[in-house]
């Protein structure tokens, strides 16, 4: 009891500080340390007639007590209902003076268990070895523990700072909105009652008295939360690393050719053996850097582990080279590749000679030497800890995604000795102009009968035609096809299911910056990962596609938290819209629930209070509605009535039947409050609304609310929802769709509206109408699937998100219900026809085994003239089972560039773009411009993408929120993006962007500039704009220092 005292006496001394009120009663709060878990002391003085005290961590209120005058205890939380998570409580009591004055006073406690310590070595002296050379990193930490290890490039952390897990991370984001308000405490004079709620986030509800904080400046005001700006790298020599004293005696030559830079070294895990001691022996990388290792862990004794700053392993050498690269050139672009000549030998002049060594075929050199020749050669000497610079001017003849680059740099010392440093870059180069795609995918069914009731071992012949529409070389709008561009090829796979599982990750084009976006990986990779695990092959290929879903679950499900808003519901943008949407939480919830069966889920964020807002917005006719200020960015996804369609209502019903499914199979999911939703009534009101619309107008219905309906119909009768009254309205419904089906010219193909979206429902609602048998199922939905596989774009997906996610789930559930999933080994030929009687057509064979089936083969049937020259493409197929055949063909198109800024607008499938003079300029910025927009018809998400020019980046652009619709702004190396929620057609919206030049480029090909409806990417307008200050810019301009060149006046 004494130690408890004087611990009190201590740990109480916070109450002390100075504290405002209009009486002279407190109360003191301590928070104490026991055996059994935290132990809360209460003092009060005489005239406090009534106490309340309360234990706070993260937010959350974990216990509440009512004390009388005689009680000075609050009684103690034991340690068994504590959070492992949870590293400081904070305790705070509320006593009421007679005159009805509330006065506060609170403490806050360290749990000491939480975080572990980890500590990091390495076997090389100073921690720095040569790039190739052989490290061991030690681990020291708890004992048998998982540990996390990881080694980034430091130059990176630099741009991307706050990406590792430290202590003071993890420490930070547990304690939450405490630690937000600790710096306020830090400033303010006096401490009030007022003062007291607003540090712990809390509101008093009363009908008392309290003085409330004297300083009204914002509480952030005096804190920087967030980092306005990335340090940069700049060049120096760090003369920390030379070593000092005489050089090292002759040597023979050395050579050492570097090719391998990542920016991660190290990505593992690792586990502590008994002892607390564990290591990893890897090969540094050749990269001149120093490398951030951390690590983070975990044990039974230990929630995490964290090391406390990055451990630092370097990689150097005395002597080396460094390559200036972009990220990339565009054919017809020069580049002036400067090289840097390290010398960090501290009493030597170097002697180096730097050769280039190009593919003649793939590069061409620019700069001559005095006497006309190429110059690949460049002599430089450079002094004792000092920098050289050789430059060699080089222009790209071909695109290629990996130009090898290579400079061989050779320095001599003056006792003789030489050391060859060859370091070898690659460079993206890009073609011209803007990239047209076109694909055709064609379903080549090995079964014999279609029903799939042909024995597996029974040969069968299928054969698909492709014709191949190359454009002429001036098009009717000026624009003119790109020498060169054409590029033609044929994929293969032997499963229905082939594209979409090897464009897990890229299924569409379109920037992904939004919570609708972030789906569209995220939804797909559920529905494959339960292919693949009901198809049950164990082949090396399947293992690694279940991985690539299993680890696009996982993210998407991470990364579309971030979208939730306090209420539960989702929106685009998260909290920075007006309020969530019901389409889209519904859309959400339906996907967690169906992957909580293959990743960890939070249960609360299935069945807590997202499923509560979903109810919530539910009229007793059964109909949901959005709430006001609610935004879907594409509003065809809610049908054709809008934000109460039927369309949607029977959406969300579906999605509230994914969530009651996934619960009765997983029931871990089950959070308190789920026994008391009322989910079955809003199945049942659902099911009551279209008994009732259906009967009266059926067939004044717009197909897509039809398409939802019978879908959710046909769920609801197989799972008993309404009884017999549900079987007949599901059939009804589902004849009335099926007679609005469309065919294509040949009567074999069927789809619904043009829509992949309605013709991927009319599958699934074909599958669940024919479940009792396999082979009716085929049948019915076979012709349908074809025209479906038939839309699929050369990376597996559609053309935008919710075709994409209901398309690639309708095929998934095919291959499931069909049995498509079974073995195919076919022999597949590829016959390209050249439209020329004088030209070569081409042919070539893949065959496909069962154990490789889901393995995609590529062919390339030409490239340039050599694609142009082909008109159609024929697969012919023999064997058993399905394969997916697509045809891929790609050109560019160059357009008339702008090369001033003019008030003209430019118009285009209801897009307006116009160029405009900057507002302002900042100073160091190469140059700048403003993009305005404008669009009609109906309103969605635009996209407004601005790419970088060869050799520039983004400077300065305008950031979200700075004009009217602008959501959200992502700028890297290559472009950026800025997403808007809307545009109207009468009042522009103006952006600003300013570029510095990074790299010296000559001859800089035009920006490209693209305006489009993000929902329908098939609606866009796209300017090229050649700023003046990139038009015949010299070499001395665009590499001041270059030898030659003077250097630039001094400021």
């Amino acid at each position: 009891m004494a130690e408890l005292l004087d611990a009190q006496k201590t740990l109480s001394s916070f109450s002390l500080k100075p504290y405002l009120a209009n009486t002279d009663d407190f109360v003191t709060t301590s928070v104490l340390s026991t055996s059994n878990g935290v132990h809360v002391q209460v003092n009060q003085s005489s005239g406090i007639k009534l106490a309340y005290s309360a234990i706070i961590s993260q937010d959350q209120i974990r216990l509440w007590s009512k004390l009388d005058k005689s009680d000075e205890t609050l009684t103690e939380l034991n340690s068994e209902l504590l959070d492992d998570f949870i590293p400081t409580l904070s305790a705070v009591t509320f006593g009421i003076v007679e005159t009805g004055e509330i006065v506060a006073s609170y403490d806050d406690f360290s749990l000491p268990n939480v975080t572990g310590k980890l500590k990091l070595s390495s076997n090389l002296t100073d921690n720095t070895g040569e790039p190739q050379a052989g490290v061991r990193i030690g681990i020291a930490g708890p004992p048998n523990s998982f540990v996390f290890l990881t080694g980034i490039d430091a130059s990176v952390n630099l741009i991307r700072s706050g990406q590792d897990i430290l202590e003071d991370t993890v420490t930070g984001k547990l304690k939450g909105s405490v630690r937000a308000f600790k710096s306020w405490i830090r400033w303010s004079r006096v401490f009030t009652t007022g003062s007291v709620l607003k540090t712990l986030n809390l509101h008093l509800l009363t009908d008392g008295f309290f003085e409330l904080e004297r300083y009204q400046r914002p509480i952030f005001e005096r804190r920087r939360l967030f980092d306005e700006g990335s340090p940069m790298m700049s060049l120096s020599i760090n003369r920390a690393h030379a070593p000092e004293g005489p050089s090292p005696p002759a040597q023979p030559e050395k050579s050492q050719k570097r090719t391998y830079f990542p920016e991660t070294m190290l990505w593992t895990m690792v586990e502590t053996d008994a002892s607390g001691r564990a290591s990893e022996s890897l090969q540094l990388p050749d990269t001149i850097t120093s490398w951030d290792l951390t690590a983070f862990g975990i044990s039974s004794r230990h929630a995490i582990q964290t090391v406390q700053r990055p451990f630092q392993v370097t990689s150097f050498k005395r002597f080396f080279a460094q390559l200036t690269l972009p990220h990339s050139l565009i054919r017809g672009e020069s580049l002036l590749l400067r090289v840097l000549l390290f010398n960090f030998d501290s009493s030597n002049r170097l002697n180096i000679n730097a050769t280039l060594l190009i593919d003649s075929k793939a590069f061409e050199l620019t700069a001559l030497t005095a006497a006309g020749q190429p110059a690949e050669h460049a002599i430089v000497n450079v002094e004792a800890n000092g920098v050289g610079l050789a430059v060699f001017g080089l222009r790209p003849k071909l695109v290629s995604e990996a130009a090898a680059v290579t400079v061989r740099a050779r320095a001599t010392w003056p006792d003789g000795r030489a050391e060859v440093d060859e370091v070898t870059r690659t460079l993206p180069v890009l073609p011209e102009g803007r990239t047209v795609r076109r694909a055709v995918t064609a379903l080549l069914s090995l079964r014999g009968d279609p029903t799939g009731s042909n024995s597996s071992a029974e040969t069968v012949q299928s054969a698909e035609m492709v014709e191949i529409y190359w454009p002429e070389a001036v098009q009717a709008d000026g624009s003119i096809l790109v020498p060169g561009s054409q590029l033609l090829s044929v994929s293969v796979v032997g499963d229905v299911l082939g594209p979409a599982m090897d464009g897990i990750g890229g299924l569409v084009r379109t920037p992904r910056g939004c919570g609708e976006q972030n789906m569209v990986d995220f939804a797909p990779a559920v529905f494959i990962y339960r292919y693949l695990r009901s198809a049950g092959s164990d082949s090396s290929a399947t293992a690694r596609l279940r991985q690539k879903a299993l680890d696009a679950m996982r993210t998407g499900y991470q990364r579309e938290l971030t979208y939730r808003r306090d209420d539960g519901s989702y929106s685009a943008f998260g909290k920075a819209d007006a309020a969530g949407s019901v389409w889209l939480t519904a859309f959400v919830l339906s996907v967690y629930a169906q992957a909580a069966e293959f990743i960890a889920v939070d249960p609360a964020a299935v069945t807590g209070n997202s499923i509560m807002f979903l109810l919530s917005r539910q009229d007793p006719s059964g109909r949901f509605t959005e709430p006001e200020g609610a935004r879907v960015l594409d509003t065809s996804l809610q049908g054709e009535a809008g934000k109460a369609s039927l369309g949607m209502s029977a959406f969300i019903c579906s999605a509230l039947m994914d969530v009651r499914d996934a619960v009765e199979l997983l029931p871990a999911l089950r959070t308190p409050e789920w026994p008391l939703l009322p989910v079955s009534t809003a199945l049942r009101r659902c099911v009551d609304l279209f008994k009732l619309e259906f009967k009266q107008r059926l067939a004044d219905f717009d197909t897509r609310d039809m398409a939802l309906a019978a879908y959710f119909l046909w769920r609801a009768r197989l799972a008993g929802e309404g009884g017999d009254a549900t079987k007949s309205l599901a059939k009804r419904v589902w004849e009335a769709f099926n007679a609005r089906a469309e065919s294509d010219h040949s009567a074999r193909l069927y789809f619904w509206k043009g829509s992949v979206e309605v013709t991927a429902y009319g599958v699934l609602t074909a599958l669940l109408a024919e479940s009792s048998s396999e082979a009716a199922a085929a049948k019915a939905a076979l012709p349908a699937l074809q025209w479906l596989v038939s839309k699929q774009t050369d990376q597996g997906g559609f053309h935008d998100t919710q075709s994409t996610v209901v398309g690639i789930r309708a095929i998934a559930a095919f291959a499931t219900a069909t049995g498509a999933s079974g073995p195919t080994r076919a022999r597949i030929e590829i016959f390209a026809k050249a439209a020329a009687v004088a030209a070569t057509n081409s042919s070539t064979v893949i065959n496909i085994e069962p154990d490789d089936r889901r393995v995609v083969r590529r062919r390339l049937l030409g490239r340039g003239d050599a694609a142009a020259e082909f008109s159609s493409v024929t697969v012919r197929a023999e064997g058993t089972g399905i394969a997916l055949a697509t045809a891929a063909w790609q050109f560019n198109l160059r357009d008339p560039e702008r090369r001033s800024l003019v008030a003209d607008w430019t118009e285009s499938s209801g897009l307006g773009l116009r160029l405009a003079a900057p507002p302002k300029v900042l100073p160091g910025a190469a140059f700048a411009f403003s993009v305005c927009a404008r669009a009609s018809g109906t309103q969605g998400m635009y996209i407004l993408t601005i790419s970088s020019p060869s050799g520039y980046s983004p400077e300065e652009f305008t950031r979200a929120g700075a004009v009217p619709g602008l959501q959200l702004v992502e700028a890297g190396p290559l472009q950026i993006v800025f997403y808007f929620d809307r545009l109207m057609a009468k009042k522009e919206v103006c952006v600003q962007s300013a570029w510095r030049r990074d790299v010296p480029v000559l001859d800089v090909q035009p920006q490209k500039i693209t305006l489009q409806k993000y929902y329908n990417p098939e609606l866009v307008n796209t300017v090229f704009y050649l700023d003046p200050a990139l038009q015949s810019v010299g070499r001395c301009q665009a590499c001041p220092d270059c030898p030659g060149c003077s250097p630039p006046p001094s400021p």
